[in-house]
């Protein structure tokens, strides 16, 4: 196999929660068009979050430019996968704090867009070397991040250990401000996963385990109403409320009402 096509970083896995109902009662072009959308707008976001809250860094317009575009999306069906690239330039001492940084970055914009959209998602975040060329990819962060979020009862990401771990050793180095950052849009929280699933694979088959997990950014609408901002979330798109989908409800409220 060909080394340079051999990644060695953080990957994410996303699925969108309640899809089927999604396909059974609405035009497919309505939800791809929505990821499309995302897809089109992240790296302005990106770049400008970047320019208006990291001012200090004295950035220039080819930089943020060239780190805006070092994160990839792709859609599959029912699911997101988010894998990065490692900044170059003047960056290279502090290249996995820089990584880890636009990673989450990306990682939290598209759940607060997705949400905002009504379509939650829950999804997991790994890291190691992983095979990607155009449309074809493998690996063991992959086969990580899918096994933890499949088995997540509640909309929202998780890192899978191994990751968090990595995180921690790139918080120890680089620039304080975005260490300070990352520190600020991650949590430990007891997340509940489904119980006797059997795919879930290193992960305990308990009801629930401490991990760390990636923060919503929660509008100041939502203070108060976040029963039902969650319900709007989770009902769009000609979707109910009912069975296995109730427990990611209920479970998904409590977590945000811990935000605020």
């Amino acid at each position: 196999m060909n080394r340079r096509r051999i990644k060695n970083g953080p990957v994410a896995f996303f699925d969108i929660l309640g899809y089927q109902a999604i396909i059974d009662n609405n035009q497919i072009e309505t939800v791809a068009q929505l990821i499309v959308d995302y897809i089109d707008k992240t790296p302005t976001y990106l770049r400008d979050f970047i320019k208006r809250s990291f001012s200090s860094l004295g950035l220039s317009a080819q930089e943020l430019d060239g780190l805006a575009k070092l994160t990839s999306r792709r859609l599959l069906s029912d699911s997101v996968l988010l894998t990065a690239t490692q900044p170059r330039a003047r960056f290279n001492s502090e290249d996995r704090l820089w990584e880890w940084f636009l990673f989450l970055l990306e990682c939290r914009q598209l759940m607060d867009w997705m949400v905002k959209n009504g379509l939650p998602l829950k999804g997991a975040i790994g890291y190691g070397e992983y095979f990607l060329k155009r449309s074809c990819f493998a690996g063991k962060p992959i086969l990580d991040a899918f096994r933890l979020a499949d088995n997540l009862d509640i909309a929202g990401c998780a890192f899978v250990p191994n990751a968090w771990s990595e995180v921690e050793e790139a918080l120890k180095k680089g620039d304080e401000q975005i260490a300070n950052f990352i520190k600020s849009i991650s949590f430990k929280y007891e997340v509940p996963l489904k119980v006797g699933c059997s795919n879930v694979s290193p992960f305990k088959k308990d009801k629930s385990e401490s991990l760390t997990m990636v923060a919503f950014t929660l509008p100041d609408d939502w203070k108060g109403n976040v029963r039902e901002k969650v319900q709007k979330a989770f009902t769009a798109y000609n979707r109910r409320i009912a069975g296995k989908v109730k427990t990611k409800f209920e479970n998904t409220v409590l977590m945000m009402e811990s935000f605020l």
